[in-house]
């Protein structure tokens, strides 16, 4: 959600099958940028296979999204690199339209397709050749997306616990892309595991842009090094003998992030919270950082939740 996206004739036909979900899809689809070669063939192929749906509201929908995108260019992203010409239904079933856009974007790399055209991508020794990085969506997986999926989930929690795998970076890495600034924010970034994720999530986002604006906040030695003592009832200083600027900086150097900034913040109260915000998301981060080792192991339990801003 939130993403741009290719879309397969077909997916329109395979979801007009379905009462139940087609109205909660359509919702969805409004909130995508779809993607379209330089001719806009395939926006030609969603008219041409509104005779065969049967179900009114996808009808409606796509003479809507015609009418609208032809007006105003919204919600549509034109691949330049990519010429096609309107296909026959069955040539449709190859997806290559769908499979050149996807791979051309700058961005996610998603189509949206029938079920059974996803089966058979499935079941094809050769899918990964094909394919190369675009994934393929039937319509269920849509609404219900895995957490190996490049799909954004609007609204999720992950929860994880001690002895789970999980590829955190790798699962981040669609929401930072197509915004305008990254803000991280954590306190206790000095543990070698936290920022041994930080330099990834750093490497991920100069890999997409070099150039985006990114601010990492973090607690003061002397702030994160002030604990309260139980026995003596009093706040205390427990020097953990790393000095955090140091330790960022030196990260930072070895990444292509050209507008990096980074925040210490002297009291506890004005950092109580571990996320990380785009322009349409915010990430509450929980232990992840610090939980998650090179190899994807969960050494202890967290949970992230995911918020549409």
């Amino acid at each position: 959600m939130f993403q741009s996206i290719a879309i397969s004739p077909l997916f329109f036909s395979n979801i007009s099958e379905d009462g139940k979900s087609v109205f909660e899809i359509l919702d969805l689809l409004e909130t995508e940028t779809i993607l379209s070669d330089i001719d806009k063939s395939i926006l030609d192929e969603y008219i041409e296979v509104i005779p065969q749906i049967t179900n009114q509201y996808v009808q409606l929908w796509l003479k809507e999204f015609q009418n609208h995108s032809t007006l105003t260019g919204k919600n549509i992203k034109i691949i330049k690199d990519v010429k096609a010409s309107i296909r026959t239904q069955k040539d449709q079933q190859s997806l290559k339209t769908e499979i050149a856009l996807a791979n051309a974007n700058t961005d996610w790399k998603i189509i949206l397709s029938d079920s059974s055209t996803e089966l058979k991508f499935k079941f094809n020794n050769s899918s990964k050749n094909i394919l190369k990085e675009a994934e393929l969506i039937s319509p269920n997986l849509y609404l219900n997306p895995n957490e190996e999926s490049q799909l954004i989930n609007a609204s999720s929690i992950i929860s994880k616990k001690k002895g789970d795998k999980f590829n955190l970076v790798s699962w981040l890495k669609k929401y930072l892309m197509s915004t305008t600034k990254i803000e991280l924010k954590d306190g206790y970034l000095q543990s070698p595991r936290a920022l041994k994720n930080l330099g990834k999530i750093l490497g991920e986002i100069g890999s997409i842009d070099s150039k985006l604006p990114v601010e990492i906040v973090t607690m003061t030695d002397k702030a994160r090094n002030i604990k309260y003592d139980r026995k003596k009832k009093m706040h205390v200083i427990v020097d953990d003998g790393i000095v955090i600027k140091n330790e960022i900086t030196s990260l930072v150097k070895t990444k292509k992030n050209e507008n990096l900034f980074i925040t210490f913040i002297d009291e506890k109260i004005n950092i109580n919270d571990r996320n990380l915000q785009t322009d349409n998301f915010f990430i509450s981060l929980g232990h992840s950082l610090d939980a998650v080792t090179e190899n994807n192991d969960v050494v202890k339990q967290f949970d992230i939740v995911v918020t549409k801003k």
